[in-house]
């Protein structure tokens, strides 16, 4: 599985005056390695768009990735109980379908 982004602008996120960082390039590979279990890269390209102390911008980005791998295991927790659930409605309606008369 791929995912790839980068910054864009929007009315959601308007300017306030500060000095805002641009992400050039950036994104996730997630390969298979057995039930339950993935092995995840996270690269990412950013202009800072100005000095920062290198700590910081460690921390920043650490903190990122733990934010986006939370949420999106998270995710694909809730879909997979979806579709368990999605699954199960639909062996009880085929039992509960009366038979030939």
């Amino acid at each position: 599985m791929y995912f790839a982004s980068n910054s864009v602008r929007t009315a959601r996120c308007p300017d306030r005056g500060y000095q805002r960082g641009l992400v050039i390039n950036s994104g996730f590979v997630m390969l298979a390695r057995g039930k339950g279990e993935c092995l995840m890269s996270y690269m990412t390209q950013v202009n800072m768009a100005g000095w920062m102390p290198v700590a910081m911008v460690e921390y920043a980005l650490e903190q990122q990735v733990l934010r986006v791998v939370t949420r999106m295991r998270q995710h694909f927790i809730e879909r997979e109980r979806q579709i368990a659930a999605a699954a199960a409605s639909r062996v009880f309606s085929i039992q509960d379908e009366p038979g030939p008369a």
